[in-house]
């Protein structure tokens, strides 16, 4: 049983290694921009795309998950034990600070509780513009709904055509609308759609997808170095755009390496409460010194994790009784 158990961990360690690496990315991506170094955290830029990616990548190797509304309702309480009441303690903190007019405050909360925050920052409570994450995630999620069970759908997302038609369509849709969603949404799909015969190929050739990875995130980091941004119109939508391919890129290389990896307690608790850290760092990143934000986000992440766990027994025991 415990050997059992060890093989277990090793073999999707290297998704807890990914979940605690690019939250602590986040973290000092933040934290560096706080300090006037924003132009130079574009080393940073592919975690958030990363911690959204994996999920699509873990959920299209399911074969027999069903999207339908059960799995939105799973969803919705895996993420709200967690999200709300992180939302409402925000609320209440920013009421007893007393540093925005309650109506912003108010305006903030309700947006946020309905996840609506995304489109606009000025939507979100104060200080939780990384609030958009749980939009797109929401989003992503909403796609696997309305497509995943698609059987001709799948097929053309599947072949080579498929696959090159969409990522055109992306492109194109970015010379009308440059917005993060417009990339990340269809990218989840896609890579859902794909996500069996990628891992298939990880197994098989370990060394090549290593090689193979490495090369994408070196020419993706040298990309990242161009404040294109600034130079062309449409140089931030591309950017986002680079960034999944090197999410992808990122996924396929720590499982390659890491998969004969047993675990490591450390990792795997930071990728336990990574979450928590996404939620809790932006509070704190920008105006605090290193010394205080980073322990003062674990330990608040950890609190906010616990009570998570509280809540979801809280929910099973009413559900039994």
């Amino acid at each position: 049983m415990k050997s059992a158990q060890i093989q277990h961990q090793g073999k999707y360690f290297y998704v807890q290694f990914i979940k605690a690496f690019c939250a602590l990315q986040v973290f000092f991506l933040h934290y560096f921009a706080g300090h006037g170094l924003r132009e130079w955290m574009w080393i940073f830029n592919v975690a958030v795309p990363t911690f959204l990616l994996i999920s699509a990548y873990l959920y299209g190797q399911r074969d027999n998950a069903s999207f339908g509304w059960s799995f939105l309702k799973r969803r919705f309480h895996a993420l709200s034990v967690i999200y709300y009441p992180f939302i409402f303690a925000v609320a209440v903190g920013l009421v007893i600070i007393g540093s925005q007019p309650l109506y912003i405050i108010f305006r903030g909360l309700l947006a946020d509780f309905f996840y609506l925050g995304g489109g606009n920052h000025d939507w979100n409570l104060p200080g939780c513009g990384h609030l958009w994450f749980m939009t797109t995630l929401w989003l992503c999620y909403f796609g696997l709904f309305f497509f995943a069970n698609k059987s001709k759908l799948r097929l053309m997302m599947t072949s080579w055509c498929g696959i090159v038609a969409t990522l055109a369509l992306i492109a194109i849709v970015g010379l009308v609308y440059r917005g993060n969603n417009m990339v990340f949404v269809p990218a989840y799909i896609l890579i859902y759609f794909n996500a069996g015969r990628i891992k298939n190929y990880v197994i098989i050739h370990p060394k090549a997808t290593e090689a193979t990875s490495f090369v994408i995130l070196l020419v993706g980091y040298i990309y990242m170095s161009f404040d294109l941004e600034h130079a062309f119109q449409y140089g931030i939508y591309f950017r986002f755009m680079v960034a999944c391919f090197m999410a992808l890129a990122y996924i396929t290389f720590f499982q390659a390496a890491l998969s004969r990896h047993k675990g490591n307690k450390i990792v795997n608790y930071l990728a336990d409460i990574s979450m928590e850290i996404y939620l809790i760092h932006h509070l704190f990143v920008y105006d605090q010194p290193l010394y205080i934000s980073l322990p003062l986000t674990l330990v608040l992440s950890d609190i906010l994790f616990r009570l998570s766990k509280i809540l979801n027994k809280w929910k099973i025991s009413i559900r039994c009784h």
